[in-house]
């Protein structure tokens, strides 16, 4: 073999490995990047379908339904809190949720996923069945909750209280 032959064979060599590691490098970021999406398509669903299920029961009274809803993986907790028992909610809140608390006072928002998305929830007429006025619960990736309409608000609990119970 010529020393020209060599040469050229061993660019080809390392042309070869620059293109392979670009294409893995572009590939995987394409497939994060489809992932981080997924997740908010996810949350933007679920927001939807939560506030469509607020509107339609707050309307009819005694009407109560148990809905699935699935949730973005990346999420652990999701919390809610009421517009009622506000001198309870404070203080129950402020002591065992300092976060939520903050963005609960300044009106932002009273339903939270955690970690924290930059998706601010505020639903108007929502009722918890709790003592302290707000509820956490553990998401595995979906949640059942129970919706019972009462006129004006709607009250809220879990859907399988042994599944997904309350914490507070």
């Amino acid at each position: 073999m010529k020393k020209a032959q060599l040469i050229s064979q061993v660019f080809v060599y390392i042309i070869a490995g620059l293109i392979f590691s670009l294409v893995l490098f572009f590939g995987y970021r394409a497939i994060y990047n489809i992932g981080e999406k997924q997740e908010k398509v996810l949350l933007y669903r679920f927001i939807q379908e939560f506030r469509a299920t607020v509107d339609d029961l707050r309307l009819r009274y005694g009407s109560v339904d148990i809905i699935d809803f699935t949730f973005p993986k990346s999420f652990n907790e999701f919390c809610l809190v009421t517009d009622k028992n506000l001198v309870n909610t404070l203080s129950q809140l402020e002591k065992n949720r300092p976060g939520l608390n903050s963005a609960w006072e300044t009106g932002q928002y009273n339903v939270f996923s955690l970690p924290s998305s930059d998706v601010r929830i505020i639903i108007k007429g929502i009722e918890i069945e709790s003592i302290n006025g707000y509820c956490c619960f553990d998401v595995k990736g979906k949640i059942s909750l129970r919706f019972e309409g009462k006129g004006k608000t709607v009250k809220l609990s879990s859907g399988d209280s042994n599944i997904y119970p309350c914490k507070e």
